[in-house]
């Protein structure tokens, strides 16, 4: 049956109340989905992995020599409710990382797919509602919006004429169908309102009152006629200005109109419809005025996330928000056009801060829970802004209180302290493609057991400054985005308090200043592109800036597109640092890095033959807490060669590396070249081995084999097998001098 849209069932819907209003769409619309079952399991897969490795010198795996190696299990499902997708998954191993503490790696998960359940609206909408029918949505949605505007232009033309003195017979004498907006030629406009009798009218009028001002007083013009006819026809005209003026603004304002913009760009003339759907605000409110929808399946259009057990929490836009840390908890998010709200609570799974953060990190995670919450505007919104709280507890790892708590370390003891951050983001979207960001933050602490920190004096000042040497706990960045003169540009600088605290993002370092400037601009039809990256950071430990840490760096790219699979590439990094840590002497060092790299394709033997080849050069020197250096001088090349042979697959790879270093096992001079074929014996079997001959500086020189197999049964099982074989033909080490390795994997699709 033909799709009625709502504007057409109730004509005049703006009297009803929304009560009557939804029953009215419910009962005439249609159903988006047709529902076949409530609960739908769409796949169930079970997978089970073991992996071997064995050093047979005994000596790699250290305190883990008595490893015979690792496994992990796991399921995975996909199922709808009510045609909302969910995914669920449940993933163990045997605790390799954990300290014998299994638990901390039983990994479950609950997601709710929003841009799987986004495609399957779309799918529907685009099936159920041809382009003629959408197109006349959204004319329908400018006329109302055109309707609007001219409903008010004509009470301003009407206030306008009201205004009129006696002697104009207090009418405009506006033609017909000057209030109508949709008409875009203003001359056409300006010779309807001023024809040339009514100007030369006006001058004339103008002319005579100038006269007669000049000529006679006050008093007697009040009664002369003549005075009286000027000053009407100066007043009319001067009327219909103003009348002009008002006309002219109106239709700018409803072409300027944001959505009238994108209902006109999206949907040409002709019903390509294809760019209005991809917008998911679009796409939900074309759902919505043309189908109906239950309660559930209506709340979910406005849910963003809705995140149930171990998942990585993202930035959210913010720069201070949390991020990179692995969460067990809840994280959920609902927007609607006016606002938008979001809840996250979880607890720290990680036991090792060192190993998540390494040894640098200036910001320790030692917290065992989190809970906060956000508000911000809403998707109509043309301002992104939102708050957030983020609350953190952090329980001493001395101070278990007979809870048995394994997880907090103990070669980092903390006193245990609550913390919270406030978090302001506001993101702009300007004129064009450019881009403004702007987050600020601030950090309160309090600290138990008598411990005296930064909470006591730099986080309980009320006069600190973001600028008074680093030691307020309040941190800033301005983020800009945008094109100009064809050119790609990125610029941001920040500053973080020295007080400042968030255990929620250990990429945020406590007194660090930073700036930085990227260019991205093409050439040439765009074959050439050329970049540039510049990063400033300053890292100040102590209020009276004795330690410091410096880096500075630039970077270069270029590449240049020959044909389709032939490019050429030139980096060039440089980054300069310059430490005062110990007795407040500096020590200062770099990192300096050539590449050049090119991809290619040759023809032989009615063949295509595709190479990859990179060759750079790095020296590097760090500073060391010793007061010493490191240093490090290499020259590497890499190429790999590539050959299809019917269905299979042939590659040979070469690797070398001269390199001052034989003590760092992978920055060492070594040489290495790997051959490996891919082959399909069945339909169902795919194997792959490959030979390989390996020499490290320093270390060993080995030969290798390596074999592969892949086995798919029924549709239902997949069978991954893989093995290999280092065995040293020339021993300088004893460690990682012959090794074995195997892997398998199991799944099975239901």
């Amino acid at each position: 049956m033909p799709v009625l849209l709502y504007s057409q069932l109730t004509p005049h819907s703006g009297s009803l109340t929304g009560n009557l209003k939804d029953a009215l769409h419910a009962v005439s619309a249609p159903p988006l989905f047709t529902r076949k079952k409530i609960v739908d399991v769409k796949s169930l897969t079970v997978e089970g992995s073991y992996n071997y490795l064995h050093d047979t010198s005994g000596l790699a795996l250290g305190s883990f020599k008595q490893l015979q190696g690792s496994w992990t299990y796991g399921t995975a499902l996909t199922l709808s409710v009510a045609e909302i997708p969910f995914d669920l998954a449940f993933r163990a191993n045997n605790g390799i990382y954990t300290n014998n503490t299994p638990s901390l790696n039983d990994l479950s998960q609950f997601n709710f797919n929003k841009e799987k359940y986004l495609e399957s609206i779309r799918a529907q909408v685009k099936d159920k509602l041809d382009p003629a029918t959408l197109a006349n949505v959204a004319n329908n949605r400018i006329t109302a919006i055109r309707r609007k505007y001219e409903q008010e232009l004509k009470a301003e033309l009407n206030k306008l004429e009201a205004g009129l003195g006696r002697g104009t017979a207090g009418k405009l004498g506006l033609p017909e169908g000057v209030a109508n907006l949709s008409a875009t030629d203003e001359s056409s406009l300006q010779t309807a309102l001023f024809s040339p009798k009514l100007r030369e009218q006006y001058k004339e009028s103008n002319a005579a009152l100038q006269q007669m001002l000049l000529s006679k007083d006050a008093v007697a013009l009040q009664s002369d006629t003549m005075f009286k006819k000027h000053s009407a026809t100066v007043e009319h005209y001067q009327a219909l200005e103003k009348a002009y003026s008002t006309i002219v603004n109106y239709r700018h304002r409803f072409r300027d109109n944001k959505l009238v913009k994108e209902l006109q760009e999206s949907l040409p003339e002709g019903g390509d419809y294809q760019a209005y759907l991809q917008q998911p605000g679009n796409l939900v409110k074309t759902a919505k005025q043309n189908f109906s929808l239950t309660g559930l399946q209506r709340f979910f259009t406005n849910v963003t996330h809705l995140d149930l057990g171990q998942n990585a929490l993202s930035g959210n836009g913010s720069a201070f928000s949390p991020a990179n840390l692995v969460n067990t908890g809840l994280n959920a998010g609902y927007q609607t056009d006016k606002a938008s709200f979001g809840f996250v609570h979880g607890k720290n799974n990680n036991n090792n801060s060192w190993l998540q953060n390494g040894l640098t990190s200036a910001v320790t995670n030692e917290y065992n829970s989190m809970t906060g919450f956000t508000v911000g505007t809403g998707s109509a919104s043309p301002v992104d802004q939102t708050i957030a709280v983020n609350l953190y507890n952090v329980r001493s790892s001395n101070n278990n209180n007979g809870l048995g708590n394994q997880m907090l370390s103990n070669y980092l003891p903390s006193p245990s302290h609550s913390t919270a951050v406030v978090s302001l983001h506001t993101g702009l979207q300007l004129k064009g493609t450019h881009k403004l960001e702007l987050d600020l933050s601030k950090s309160f602490g309090s600290f138990r057991e008598g411990a005296y920190y930064d909470s006591s004096n730099g986080k309980s000042s009320s006069t600190g400054s973001i600028l008074d040497g680093g030691s307020s706990n309040y941190a800033a960045k301005i983020n800009y985005e945008g094109d100009l003169f064809e050119t790609g540009i990125t610029a941001y600088v920040g500053k973080v308090g020295l007080a400042y605290n968030n255990p929620g993002n250990y990429l945020l370092r406590r007194g660090e200043s930073q700036m930085g400037l990227a260019l991205n601009r093409q050439f040439l039809n765009r074959k050439l592109t050329a970049k540039y990256q510049f990063d400033y950071r300053l890292q100040q430990f102590d209020p009276g800036k004795a330690y410091s840490y410096t880096s500075i760096s630039n970077k270069w790219q270029t590449a240049y597109k020959f044909r389709r699979n032939n490019k050429l590439g030139l980096t060039y990094l440089q980054t300069s640092y310059r430490s005062v840590l110990q007795n407040a002497s500096a020590s200062a060092g770099g990192n300096t890095r050539w590449q050049l790299d090119g991809a290619y394709q040759v023809k032989r033997w009615r063949k295509t033959i595709m190479n990859n080849t990179s060759f750079s050069w790095q020296r590097l020197k760090m500073p060391l807490l010793d007061g010493g250096s490191f240093n490090n001088s290499s020259l590497l090349l890499t190429h790999t060669s590539s050959i299809q042979l019917k269905q299979n697959l042939l590659s040979v790879s070469v690797v070398s590396n001269n390199s001052n270093n034989k003590d760092y096992y992978f920055n060492t001079s070594l040489f290495s070249t790997e051959c490996s074929y891919a082959y399909t014996v069945r339909k169902y079997l795919r194997l792959s081995s490959g030979v390989g001959y390996y020499a490290n500086a320093g270390w060993n020189k080995q030969l290798g084999y390596t074999q592969q197999c892949s086995v798919t049964l029924s549709e239902k099982w997949d069978i991954d097998l893989q093995g290999g074989y280092k065995k040293a033909i020339q021993q300088q080490r004893a460690e990682l001098a012959n090794q074995l390795y195997l892997n398998s994997n199991i799944r099975y699709h239901f």
